[in-house]
């Protein structure tokens, strides 16, 4: 079932054009990663889809109810968890139902929130989601910052059983590996859909990389080889005009070399007609790595720094 539906949208920030021809489907069910790096438009995007942003063109659709669960909490200081639970939903009995689904005693809505560790804040936050109404769309920004294994398991359980739709950002690739089965790139203004999880994605992507370069590689071989033809055809035209200037009985015009200079003229035309035809190919965009290569000087030799690549 369709819930939601985006048709060109484009997105303007000043002079920069953030995105644009942006458009995708998301039903019933589908568990979808947006990804992309910091500046590419994904938390603009998000505001599209959430109805907080509204200066853009293009068309949404929206035939569902969506909830959102932001990356930091704002919460009032010595709020009770009951009364930061309570203040948005006045389904008292669902709220305390879910409360118990997912894990809390009643003894713990006296608690304050701020006491709450960031495992218990994120469960916390999607009851009262949850609470507030039916849910069809679940939007989660960085949800598994701040949360240990234990909890990390539990939100892979539960969105596993959630019936509507799930889009998250996340730089998390073993929570994506296991919660999403489709990939939406945000990269030089466009989005791009891969089928699969994030590791599906990283395959794909670099067997994509591989194939542009190919082509590309090709393409550049293909005009080195017309533009090196067409240089030596247009000597061969400069020669011929050079020799036919001279005026003595030896370099004299002959109707022969203006033949010759004909032929040349034409090659060189037609040289330049293949290469406008040359389908331009742009070498592959890659995301620069950071090759640290420091100095090596004993700081303190009691401190050790492990940084592991993930």
């Amino acid at each position: 079932m369709l819930l939601l539906e985006a048709i060109e949208i484009e997105k303007w920030i000043g002079a920069r054009k953030l995105f644009s021809g942006i458009n995708f489907k998301i039903n019933q069910g589908d568990r979808i990663a947006l990804i992309g790096r910091n500046g590419t438009g994904k938390t603009t995007l998000l505001k599209i889809l959430l109805n907080q942003e509204n200066d853009y063109s293009g068309r949404i659709i929206d035939k569902c109810r969506t909830a959102y669960l932001p990356q930091e909490y704002n919460y009032l200081q010595g709020q009770t968890v009951e009364e930061f639970m309570t203040e948005k939903t006045n389904n008292y009995g669902k709220f305390i139902k879910l409360m118990k689904k997912f894990g809390f005693e009643t003894d713990f809505l006296d608690r304050n929130i701020a006491d709450c560790s960031g495992g218990e804040q994120t469960k916390l936050q999607l009851v009262r989601l949850l609470a507030k109404e039916e849910v069809d769309l679940l939007i989660l920004d960085e949800p598994t910052n701040h949360l240990d294994l234990k909890t990390r398991d539990w939100l892979t359980t539960f969105l596993d059983q959630f019936q509507g739709a799930v889009i998250t950002v996340s730089h998390d690739r073993h929570f994506l590996d296991k919660v999403v089965d489709k990939i939406w790139e945000l990269d030089q203004q466009e989005i791009k859909t891969y089928t699969g999880n994030y590791s599906d994605y990283k395959e794909l992507k670099e067997l994509e990389i591989q194939k542009k370069y190919k082509e590309y590689e090709k393409y550049q071989a293909e005009k080195k080889r017309l533009e090196k033809r067409k240089r030596k055809q247009q000597q061969l035209t400069q020669k011929t005009d050079s020799k036919g200037k001279r005026t003595d009985s030896f370099w004299r015009v002959t109707k022969g070399a203006d033949s010759r200079k004909g032929r040349f003229a034409k090659r060189v035309k037609s040289l330049k007609s293949q290469l406008e035809k040359l389908n331009e190919k742009e070498k592959p965009y890659e995301h620069r790595r950071i090759n640290p290569d420091f100095e090596r000087q004993v700081i303190h030799d009691s401190i050790i720094v492990e940084v592991k690549r993930s």
